[in-house]
């Protein structure tokens, strides 16, 4: 649950007089920078050090020289205790369970990696309790426009680098319906590109094509973010705005629909869906709205009908109905069966699936279940139960007691629909990644903000 903490606005860090402190600033950046996941700057400790982790460092240097950003911290922490609590909890079972884990060093990667991204959650979260301001608004609009424009730019840049043409494979992909092509191997590629070549699967730097779906996550949380600026970016620069968003908006569909990743296409889908609720429920559309929503509806008939030319609708549909062959299926039911012989302390951190799947349990419930035993699988439902909780409470101010003039209110509460959907069928144990993390970082800010703003009209009506 959420819970109002004082000295909530506490002045005093660096770049506060101008309405943007240097905390949301570093923060936002981390957003924009989030889709390079592919750039490694090293090794450290078992772990790949990208270009977000140098924000966490900013961060955490901050912490020393911004009184603001520190008291900011310490709100954000309190408000948000007990899904901190629960959090912590399960990584201090997963902590135990090292000592009948048969992992090795995965383990300890494991952890130092969940470890990081709950600091992370706590240090974004203080400085995304700056973005107060109209003008701060804004800037969360470009933050998430830049991520998809630096995600273009330099994957288009790492493709060329190999004499290939990002745009042009992905468009071919898309026109064929070549599902693996776009499931995979246009991510393979980017993410195993390096100066002197391919990274060799199997290799130390072999990348996954699992990391895709944190990328397409952190496309959704962009798409997001714009939204929740899109009003105030609006009105401070109406024309420059409303091309970036719309051209923005096509290629975060684009993205995310031709991944055929169905996980995040089932999340945007329901973000579109609770993002545009109050004007379906109060059936407020105007002429421009009516005749936008028509727009949509024709070209997706035009889509249908052209489908023997584009294939990616096939493709699509293929994926969709296939869902019954999904090899998750298959891990559940061997999690099961292997849960009965040690149900109570589970195999220990980092243990994946023997045999044919040789992978890690790709639900947060069961692999907590078999990593760390039965109380591990409790407490992170009460872990997810908080989340879900809060959303819920978010959703019912939304439908029933929402003011229709904060137009970016429905928008901030799509922002735990990506973790919550995601930890239910992702890899690595189900566990949050970093954009889900952001994601609720960013929730759990706004929506203390906007709740705190109520009650203070509430307050001087």
């Amino acid at each position: 649950m959420i819970h109002t903490a004082t000295n909530l606005w506490a002045s005093g860090e660096p770049g506060e007089s101008s309405k943007l402190p240097l905390s949301a600033l570093v923060g936002l950046g981390m957003m924009a920078v989030l889709p390079l996941l592919w750039v490694n700057l090293g090794r450290v400790l078992g772990l790949n050090l990208k270009l977000v982790h140098i924000g966490i460092l900013v961060l955490t240097l901050l912490i020393l020289i911004a009184p603001g950003y520190r008291r900011r911290i310490v709100d954000f922490t309190i408000s948000s205790r007990l899904f901190v609590t629960a959090a912590c909890c399960y990584l201090g079972l997963l902590v135990c369970s090292l000592g009948w884990s048969d992992a090795g060093s995965e383990s300890f990667a494991q952890l130092l990696k969940m470890s990081i991204y709950l600091y992370a959650f706590i240090l974004l979260g203080g400085a995304f309790l700056g973005l107060r301001s109209s003008r701060a608004k804004a800037m969360l609009f470009w933050g998430g426009a830049a991520a998809v424009a630096f995600f273009i730019g330099f994957a288009s840049w790492t493709y060329s680098q190999f004499g290939r043409s990002l745009p042009n494979e992905f468009f071919d992909a898309l026109l064929e319906g070549n599902i693996a092509k776009l499931q995979f191997g246009i991510y393979l590629d980017l993410f195993n590109y390096t100066s002197a070549g391919f990274s060799e699967r199997g290799s130390a730097n072999w990348t996954g094509a699992s990391l895709r779906n944190t990328l397409i996550g952190g496309f959704v949380l962009a798409y997001i973010s714009m939204q929740i600026g899109r009003v105030e970016a609006y009105r401070l620069s109406p024309a420059v705005a409303r091309l970036v968003f719309w051209g923005m908006s096509v290629v975060v569909i684009l993205l995310i629909y031709g991944s055929l990743s169905r996980s995040n296409i089932v999340v945007f889908s329901i973000v579109l869906i609770v993002g545009h609720l109050p004007g379906m429920l109060h059936a407020r559309l105007s002429m421009t709205r009516a005749v936008k929503f028509g727009g949509v509806l024709l070209l997706m008939s035009l889509g249908l009908l052209i489908t023997s030319e584009i294939h990616i609708f096939g493709a699509l549909a293929e994926r969709l109905v296939a869902i019954g062959a999904d090899p998750r299926l298959g891990m559940f039911d061997q999690a099961m069966t292997l849960i009965e012989s040690k149900w109570i302390l589970g195999y220990g951190v980092g243990a994946v699936l023997p045999g044919v799947y040789e992978n890690s349990v790709h639900n947060l419930f069961l692999a907590a279940w078999y990593q760390a035993g039965v109380i591990g699988m409790l407490v992170s439902v009460a872990f997810y139960g908080i989340v879900l909780s809060v959303w819920l409470r978010a959703m019912i101010t939304l439908v029933v007691d929402h003011d229709q003039e904060r137009r970016e209110f429905p928008w901030i509460c799509t922002l735990p629909i990506l973790p919550l959907v995601r930890s239910l069928v992702s890899g690595d144990n189900g566990n949050f990644t970093l954009a889900e993390w952001s994601s609720l970082a960013l929730f759990y800010s706004m929506y203390l903000a906007y709740r705190n703003e109520s009650r203070s009209a509430l307050g001087t009506a």
